[in-house]
This record gives structure tokens, sequence and C-alpha cells, in this order.
């Protein structure tokens, strides 16, 4: 038992110091290929870094962020390619969004619920593809948008 407990102990020990070396250096770690990690937040903006390693999602936006936000074309040297999921969901203070020509997906429920929001701007070169399910839905302020040529897919209810 006493064997046991010494070596649960070390192990715990090592993944301690292993997980606590990779908070502290997060960005200074390539952990693609394995799993997504967490990236420090860019301004009001969190991304995560994609499984491929080589490009980021947008995946969550302060609460307490207002007014206009730009989302930048590339994070930590590498392209922001998606807005996840509720990554802007129920931010009723943004009033205009600023989308990357890099973004070629809005992702499921991404603005709902931005009361708001009443511009969306997409880069004259937009790579935009798919607009996901509800991803614009309850915006009441939202008043026009010109949907990129380059979307070949608008999900069920994305302007509701």
């Amino acid at each position: 038992m006493k064997r046991f407990l010494k070596s649960s102990f070390s192990i715990f020990l090592a993944l301690t110091i292993l997980l606590g070396t990779a908070a502290v250096g997060l960005n200074e770690l390539d952990f693609s290929g394995i799993f997504a990690v967490k990236a420090k937040a860019y301004s009001d903006l969190t991304f995560e870094l994609n499984e491929d390693g080589t490009t980021y999602e947008l995946v969550a936006c302060n609460k307490k962020t207002s007014g206009g936000i730009t989302i930048p074309k590339t994070y930590n040297d590498k392209p922001v390619t998606s807005i996840g999921s509720r990554a802007f969901s129920r931010r009723g203070s943004l009033t205009s969004i600023e989308i990357p020509s890099s973004v070629t997906s809005v992702g499921e429920y991404a603005f709902s619920g931005c009361n708001n929001l009443t511009t969306v701007t997409f880069d004259k070169n937009s790579q935009l593809q798919t607009i996901g399910d509800h991803a614009f839905s309850s915006c009441k302020s939202l008043t026009s948008i010109e949907i990129p040529s380059s979307v070949t897919s608008i999900g069920y209810a994305a302007f509701s």
C-alpha cells in the first residue's frame, strides 16, 4: 500500500510540475496535434489554437466589452480562421464587428443576442464560406449585412 501511495504521489507531482510549466508559458510550448491549447486573451478576445497547429479560432469575448470590435487577421503570427460557437453571444453592448478576410467560418450562435449590434463588416477579400445556425439570431438592431460572395452555406435561422 505504501509503495502504491508513493508511486501515485510521484506521478501526481510530475504532472503538477509539467502542467504548471505549461500554464506559465503556453505561448512558448507547442502542443499542436495533441490537443487544442487555450491561449491568452488578446485585448477582450480569447483564441484557441486549432488541432492543425497552424490556425486559431476566436472562442470568446469578454462580457464587459462594448462598442466596436475588430477581429485581428492573425494571432501569435498564425491566421484566425474561425469564430467559434457562442463566441460573442449575448454581448449586448457590442455595436459593430469587423471580420477579416482570414475567417472562413462563423459558428452556431456566434453573435446571437447581440441586441445593439448594428453593423457587421466583412473584409472586401473575404474568404468566408459558412455561417452557422442562429449565428446572428436575435440581433434586433442589425439593419443590413452584405454577405460575401464566397459564402457557400448559411445555417438554419442564421438571421432570425
